[in-house]
């Protein structure tokens, strides 16, 4: 009998430029032997850990609204597990982005020498020889949780043998610091629209995980940075557990609402999916 994986916790950010509208996001690809998702384009962002839930992060974690995140997460009955959710994602956008949400402890933005200093740190947790909780004591500087607005999750379907409990963020990149991937487990980054990343992905240039793309196609919606971020804000946030079903010889991603799923209004209910036709996905709904 096969056992079915269990989620890991995970958390992503979306990262807005804002020097013309459609806001620029920032992409990073994953590597050609990832055991998921392979050579997609994806959000920065990874598994929680242990570190995450450190009270040396903790400490220094401004912004965060711990009730109101508990009230806005399904499956989250904890304030500290919100909170390390939040440290997950700041965390894992420092290391495959190389950006830190995170300020002077004045408040202040993390300018010149200070950057240079975070590029120095963040090679030394790459490489195992400086932790998280450390790193930010040595450096002396907070993470400004408040930068982030939570708005979706998303539960990996059971056919997948790694799945992740994602939740996902979106937050404006600090002008001062310039992202760059990682080159382990993100070979590659790029900014692109919204629209610009549909365009390059639906004649194959830009292979995105289901997930992304129907984000990008909520977030094409909207036509600057303050557009998303108060839609972010104002959404509710079901989990999303989508099913995988054979449509005409094509792969059927069917979200919650759909015909096809299993949560649904009906035969008659409007079509919320994803297809695969063979070089990207299409959307429906």
């Amino acid at each position: 009998m096969t056992m079915t994986a269990q989620p890991d916790p995970s958390a992503t950010i979306v990262l807005l430029a804002e020097d013309t509208p459609p806001p620029e996001i920032f992409f990073v690809r994953r590597h050609a032997r990832s055991a998921f998702m392979a050579n997609a384009w994806v959000f920065p962002g990874g598994r929680l850990d242990v570190l995450d839930f450190d009270q040396r992060v903790f400490a220094r974690l401004d912004g965060v609204d711990a009730a109101g995140l508990v009230a806005r997460m399904h499956g989250v009955d904890e304030p500290d597990v919100a909170r390390a959710l939040v440290v997950c994602a700041l965390r894992e956008t420092f290391e495959e982005a190389g950006v830190l949400l995170g300020t002077e402890p004045s408040g202040a933005p993390l300018v010149g020498p200070r950057v240079a200093a975070l590029a120095e740190a963040r090679a030394a947790l790459l490489a195992g020889e400086l932790s998280f909780p450390s790193m930010l004591v040595e450096l002396d500087v907070r993470l400004d949780g408040g930068a982030l607005v939570y708005f979706d999750h998303w539960i990996t379907p059971p056919i997948e043998k790694r799945r992740f409990d994602t939740r996902f963020f979106v937050a404006r990149a600090p002008a001062a610091q310039e992202p760059r991937h990682d080159a382990a487990e993100t070979t590659d980054s790029a900014w692109l629209s919204a629209p610009r990343a549909l365009d390059r992905h639906a004649v194959g240039d830009l292979g995105l995980a289901p997930p992304t793309f129907w984000i990008l196609g909520d977030l094409a919606r909207h036509a600057d940075a303050d557009a998303i971020l108060a839609w972010a804000a104002a959404r509710e946030v079901p989990a999303i557990r989508p099913s995988v079903s054979p449509v005409d010889g094509a792969l059927c991603i069917a979200l919650p609402g759909d015909p096809l799923h299993p949560v649904h209004a009906g035969p008659d209910a409007p079509r919320r999916r994803v297809v695969w036709g063979g070089t990207c996905w299409t959307r429906e709904g």
